[in-house]
């Protein structure tokens, strides 16, 4: 029953899988997706989304009747091995296993085979998202611990929107940026890719510039308003916004849980702060679009 409905909510999307998208193989200084390759990316990822999410719930229940676990937390631990080692072909590894358990973990007939397929379909571009997008391994790692633990503590609700967070998170960073960058990373795209992770944070300066580019508050401070045009906490609220109208059109989740997913506690300082930013309530803004 489960996989049935699964299926039937990906009925659009399953067929996608057999058109891999062309990526981008090299280094190139201003490569860009064109709108059909978004158009796919997007479609193969909101069903790579609902097999996570549906894979982290199932497991989390399994858990929580007294299913093991461990392989889970190995995989886990072996991320953070590999990324504080800087071993990318052992992260992306690494990577790979920890969804794989979840899938082997939920104990749902037919779910191992077809992450792996989608898994195979994805393998390239996942790769190449990693490294492109996010620059810092344990960035990655640390994206992880959510939904790792919500599983861990057999929370299925925790563990399923622990699993959407990460497509939220790599989506919108794609479509800001979607190009190879130059060179290493600087202190202000570190940071910007931080704040992608971790929307559904509290996102205090002072914190990102001590715990993640080792900087004072006032030079981080000074390096956003230099290279974005804007003050840390106005490019934090921008992005909160954009992904939140982006679940608005794309979804139909509850207004409390898209308000949950960019941050807010309160729904009704959420609500307020849209229609500032969009002139319109989030339900309004639903139905106009």
């Amino acid at each position: 029953m489960q996989v049935n409905y699964l299926l039937r909510r990906s009925s659009n999307i399953i067929p996608l899988v057999n058109k891999k998208p062309d990526l981008p193989q090299s280094r190139p200084a201003a490569t860009h997706w064109d709108e059909a390759q978004i158009e796919n990316l997007h479609r193969l990822y909101a069903l790579r989304s609902q097999l996570a999410g549906f894979a982290a719930r199932e497991a989390a229940l399994r858990v929580a009747e007294g299913g093991s676990s461990a392989p889970l937390r190995d995989c886990y631990h072996a991320m953070h091995a590999a990324a504080h080692a800087e071993n990318y072909a052992a992260f992306l590894q690494a990577d790979r296993g920890f969804h794989h358990a979840i899938s082997h973990l939920a104990g749902v007939p037919a779910l191992v085979e077809m992450w792996t397929l989608l898994d195979r379909e994805m393998h390239d571009f996942v790769g190449w998202a990693h490294r492109v997008l996010f620059h810092d391994l344990q960035m990655i790692a640390d994206g992880h611990a959510m939904q790792f633990e919500a599983i861990s503590m057999g929370n299925p609700e925790i563990a399923e929107r622990a699993a959407h967070l990460d497509l939220d998170s790599l989506w919108q960073m794609l479509t800001s940026q979607p190009a190879e960058p130059l060179g290493e990373p600087d202190a202000v795209e570190r940071a910007c890719a931080y704040i992608l992770l971790n929307l559904h944070r509290s996102l205090r300066l002072q914190d990102v510039a001590r715990d993640v580019v080792h900087l004072s508050s006032s030079h981080l401070a000074k390096l956003f308003r230099d290279r974005r045009g804007e003050s840390f906490s106005a490019y934090v609220q921008t992005l909160r916004m954009r992904r939140a109208a982006s679940l608005l059109r794309e979804t139909t989740l509850p207004i409390q849980d898209i308000a949950t997913r960019v941050g807010y506690v309160d729904v009704s300082r959420f609500t307020t702060h849209f229609k500032r930013f969009y002139g319109s309530v989030p339900s309004e803004y639903r139905n106009l679009k």
